[in-house]
């Protein structure tokens, strides 16, 4: 989010008299969720008034995503919107981003993460800062074997492992281990 409005720096300084002539949305969890990413969307927002517009995801996103699906399809509602950035850590907004890109394929769509399917996602997302999940099973595995370790644990829950790329994750730690010696 820092490296967009760096690189309209010039611009910015034209706007704090006046209003900008594009925007930028920004949508996070809440602040009781997740406190990093709001309140670094929050800070942008007050130092940007006129470029930033940040939103909230609905605080039990799980039972209200058609809520988070409207909010950030909204954003695209605003002409002077040119990117939107998504930083949710969750699941279930990959329609908002294909409603934008239908409404407005002019706007530029940034994920920092969001646990939809990476290859559908990629269809609708022009920037996703995330790391790749599974590769992290084979190098985490070779790390820790290379650091001494005789024994890893993949500490989960049934809910992180129905996103399909912790499962595949945790599977490619054993099958790395199984390679390595356990």
């Amino acid at each position: 989010m820092a490296s967009v409005l760096a690189g309209c720096g010039n611009q910015t300084a034209k706007t704090t008299t006046g209003s900008a002539d594009y925007k930028i949305g920004v949508v996070t969890p809440t602040l009781s969720t997740s406190e990093d990413e709001f309140r670094a969307a929050d800070m942008m927002a007050k130092k940007y008034p006129q470029i930033v517009k940040h939103i909230t995801l609905p605080e039990n996103f799980s039972t209200e995503i058609e809520t988070g699906i409207s909010q950030i399809t909204s954003l695209a509602d605003d002409p002077k919107m040119k990117a939107i950035i998504v930083i949710s850590g969750q699941a279930g907004l990959l329609p908002a981003l294909q409603k934008v890109e239908e409404k407005r394929p002019d706007i530029i769509m940034m994920t920092a993460p969001i646990w939809d399917d990476p290859v559908l996602m990629s269809k609708y997302v022009d920037v996703n800062l995330d790391t790749d999940w599974v590769k992290r099973g084979e190098t985490i595995a070779r790390k820790a074997h290379s650091m001494g370790a005789k024994t890893l644990i993949h500490y989960s829950f049934p809910t992180h492992l129905a996103k399909e790329v912790i499962a595949q994750r945790k599977d490619m730690m054993e099958k790395n281990l199984c390679g390595i010696g356990r």
